[in-house]
Parts: C-alpha cells; structure tokens; sequence
C-alpha cells in the first residue's frame, strides 16, 4: 500500500529546508518526469499542446515546452499571463528557446494540462469551462499535471467538481492525493502516477493516517495443514430476513472464500418475544403458513445442499451477518435482545451489520460497549452510513423526513466521504467500517485505507451480498485453528481486495453477476 496525503505543500517546503534543494530544483524534476511520461506513451515528432496557467503549475508546463522541444512538435497555449515568480521564468525561458505559442486549441496528439493544478477551488468561469471542454476532445492521450484542472481539493480530503479536465494519465508530483482517489475524481484522473521530484520517496515523505491500497496487498485465504476438518476454518451464521435470496449469496461467497461452514438463521430471536413464546396458534391460515414455510425450506436446501437451515444462532459459530435483505419490518426489541445475547456469547467473535441495519437505532448502543465495538465490522453503502450516522451522531439529526431531506443528507455523504468516514473511526476507533462506493473506505482508528481497484461491473444488486460473505468468511478463518490469525482491519481489507478484483475477470462489465462474482472468487 501507498501513502496518502491532503496535500503535498508541507512536503515541499520540508524538502526544500530539510534537504537544501529549491522550488526552481522541483519545478525542473516535475517537468523531467512529465518528459518521461510523454516518452513512454508517445512516439517521436507527436504534436503535443501545452496549456499553462498563471501559477507554478503553468510553470512547470514552460518547463515541460522547453526541455522536450525538438523531439516533438511542442506548442504552448497560454491560458493566463504568467504571475508567479518561477511561471513567469519559465515562460522566458521556453520563449527564448524558441517554443511555438499558439492562440487556439488545435487537434494534437497529446495535451497537458498545466492550468490550475492543486491550487483550484471554487467554481470554474464560463471561459474557462469553454476551455476545458477544448482540452478534452483536442487529443487521443490526456495528461494532467499534479491534479485535473477543475477538481477542487482545497479542503485536502473531498472532491468538489462539477466540470474538469478528463485526464488519461495523472502525474502527481512528489506523492499521491488522498482527493484524487474520491468518488467524485474517478472519472477524471485516468491513470494516477507519481513523479519523482529528485528525491527519494524515503525523505519526502512522512507518516501518514491515510492509505492507498494495491493488488498486491491482497493475501487470499490459506489452508497449509493437510490433516483438518471444517471446523478448523470457521463457521458463519448468516440471519434470514424478507429477501432471503441475499442471505444465499451472501452464504454461498463465504463457503467460496474459505469458510468450513456457513447456516441462514430463521426467524432469529423470534423465540425471545416475551408471553407469546412458547404459545402456539393452531389456526388454518397459521397452519398454511407454517407449511409454505416448510415447504419454501425444502426447497432452499434442495437447491443449496451446502447451506445448514437453523431457528437460532448455532453452536460453535464465530461470526454472526445480518442485515442483507433483512427488512425494517424486522428490527424490533427481539432481534435487539437476540443480537445482544449472540454478542454476550463468547464463542462469537464477529458480527457483520450490513444493509438494513444501519437504519436499527440501537446500533449506537452496541458501538458504545467497547468491547463488543471491537468484534463489529460494518459494510454501509452512502444511503445507509447516511442513516447510520445520524443515529451516530455523526451526522447533525433533523425533524424533517421527506425525501427532499434524505436526499439532502446523502448528497452530504457523496460530498464528504472521508471525512465523514474518519469521523466515525474516530468516534468509534474499535469498530471497522467498511464504506462502499465506487472506491471504498475501509476505516477503523483514526486511519484511513482507500481500495481503487472496484468496477463498474459491481453496480448490480447482490454484489453487496457477495461483499458480506467474503468479510464474514476472512473474520471466521481469521481465529480458526488452522490459519494465520489477522485482525478484522485485515479481513476487511483482503475481503475488499478479493472482491473488488473477482469483478475484473468477468470480460463484459455489464455481464457480471453475484453467482458469477462468487465463481470468480476461487479464481483469484
């Protein structure tokens, strides 16, 4: 995994007093590595524009016109008249060497966007929307210098964008961007590089609470002992709510992923539901039901022999999933009760709380015991961490419940997932939350680790299911006899990892499904 960091301002000048170099010094490294990136995707004599604003992002632009000029066809599109002291340079610099100024964007080979940078905020002028609207359909390759011109980063964590260049390729400089890797940028940055600044990653960089994860961070499931049974790799309870489809995929995922055993819970708590237990009702339309029921039972199990069918939390269980397809009609006093006496069990050490669960006010309740904080991992998609983090205190509650309102908090969540995402972990720094989107959040103590690698494909329902099996089965493996012990930050992280890269072997995006998402697993 990578570092992350809001911004790389303070490194620089850390770089600057720290190891005696100059801004001229990592204007001229950034320009290098621009060079070296225009070599490697590009031939020789390509036409390539330039387009520099006014600050050090225009500057490294010039850099760019000039150390490249007569190994292709440069022209330099000055966007603003050059005010920072090194841009205004480098200006004269590339005009003295005789780089080609021109007044209009002209078909190319490859732009670099050199107008903004990092130091964008606010909203874009129309002149400079008309612009950027030019840069995106000028060339067949794209390259953004540092950041997208148009992506507001001001605030060092959430994307703001409405309009932005669309870059193939983005260099940043020095160290990655924890904004480029939010949802809003995903369909801005392309290809996210760093660029070497003429020093080591080692010195320019310092600690970080922030993460960037890799492919190669993966570490799938492992069975090296040959003499074992079912039991030495965990067993997960899955509980059945009015979808029970979800709770199937879900159960299916985890056997896939390593799980010894996996059992839907039916009906869970439903004996806890004070003078009515024990009483039964023997009337025609309870006794038609009670055979349907029996009958929908028989034909799950045909179906999906793998699956056990229990009526309560079953013996020898260590991790507990509830919420897919659950149903609010659901969450009452006895799944509170149930959950709170599956919790007390100490042969439980997990509980996954997916989906409708986010919206059980008693969440809060559970999260505040510290100790049953630490066996919780939680899989929101934005709807759902909106719901739960009101009931959190996360989110400021309101009176109001119209749709107008619950659009509004989850727009709020879109727009501040990181933040919002570590205030949590902060708030509850034993819990571990898992924050779906197109790149999920993983968070848990204050730190933050951001999985890229998910697909468009995965934007189909039940691909969450298959999500919640995968953790639940790295949580029973992670304490079973006869595998390494990892913590639940590391199951969840390898469980996102598996599960955003199962979706990568399907060739059709739009052909992906959770059964197939769930054969992809084994073939990781």
């Amino acid at each position: 995994m990578k570092k992350l960091y809001q911004s790389s301002a303070n490194l620089d000048k850390r770089a600057i007093s720290k190891f005696l170099l100059s801004e001229e010094i990592l204007m001229e490294n950034a320009a290098n590595a621009l060079a070296s990136l225009i070599s490697r995707i590009t031939h020789k004599k390509s036409v390539i524009t330039i387009v520099c604003g006014s600050g050090d992002n225009g500057g490294d632009g010039y850099a760019l016109a000039r150390k490249i000029r007569g190994d292709y066809l440069v022209r330099v599109y000055e966007a603003k008249e050059p005010k920072s002291t090194l841009c205004k340079l480098q200006a004269q610099r590339a005009q003295v060497c005789g780089v080609e100024w021109t007044k209009k964007i002209l078909p190319c080979d490859v732009v670099v966007d050199c107008l903004f940078g990092s130091g964008f905020s606010g909203e874009l002028g129309s002149e400079f929307i008309t612009l950027l609207g030019q840069m995106n359909s000028c060339a067949r390759v794209k390259i953004a210098c540092d950041i997208p011109s148009g992506l507001d980063i001001s605030n060092g964590f959430d994307t703001r964008v409405k309009e932005a260049f669309r870059a193939d390729y983005t260099l940043c400089m020095g160290a990655l961007k924890i904004g480029l890797f939010s949802d809003n940028a995903k369909d801005f940055v392309g290809e996210v590089i760093v660029g070497d600044l003429g020093i080591s990653s080692q010195d320019y960089e310092v600690q970080s609470p922030f993460f960037l994860l890799e492919e190669s961070d993966l570490v799938l499931p492992q069975r090296r002992e040959k003499s074992c049974h079912k039991g030495d790799f965990g067993y997960v309870a899955f509980i059945c709510g009015e979808k029970l489809g979800a709770s199937v995929l879900a159960a299916k995922s985890a056997l896939r992923m390593g799980a010894g055993k996996v059992s839907l819970i039916k009906d869970f708590g439903k004996d806890l539901d004070g003078g009515a237990a024990g009483a039964k009702d023997f009337s025609d339309s309870t006794q038609r039901e009670s055979s349907q029921s029996k009958s929908s039972d028989f034909a799950l199990i045909a179906t999906n022999p793998e699956i056990m069918l229990e009526q309560c939390l079953p013996k020898g269980a260590n991790v507990l999933v509830v919420g897919m397809g659950l149903g609010l009609s659901s969450i009452d006093k006895s799944l509170k009760t149930a959950l709170k006496s599956a919790l007390a069990d100490s042969s439980l050490d997990f509980v996954v709380l997916d989906a409708d669960m986010c919206y059980a006010e008693f969440v809060a309740e559970l999260l505040s015991d510290e100790v049953v904080q630490g066996k919780i991992v939680l899989t929101p998609h934005p709807k759902e961490f909106a719901s739960l983090a009101k009931i959190c205190s996360i989110l400021e509650d309101s009176s109001q419940t119209n749709d107008g309102q619950a659009s509004q908090e989850i727009d709020l969540v879109l727009q501040n997932r990181f933040s919002l995402a570590l205030k949590f972990s902060q708030t509850y720094p034993k819990a571990t939350l898992l924050l779906k989107g197109a790149n999920s959040i993983i968070a848990q103590n204050g730190k933050l680790y951001i999985n890229p690698l998910g697909s468009q494909a995965l934007a189909k329902g039940g691909s969450g299911d298959v999500l919640c099996g995968v953790i639940a089965a790295y949580l029973a493996q992670s304490v079973a006899k006869a595998t390494p012990k990892k913590s639940p930050l590391d199951c969840t992280i390898n469980a996102s990892l598996a599960h955003a890269l199962a979706s990568h072997r399907e060739k059709n995006p739009y052909a992906l499904t959770p059964l197939l998402l769930i054969e992809h697993l084994g073939n990781l």
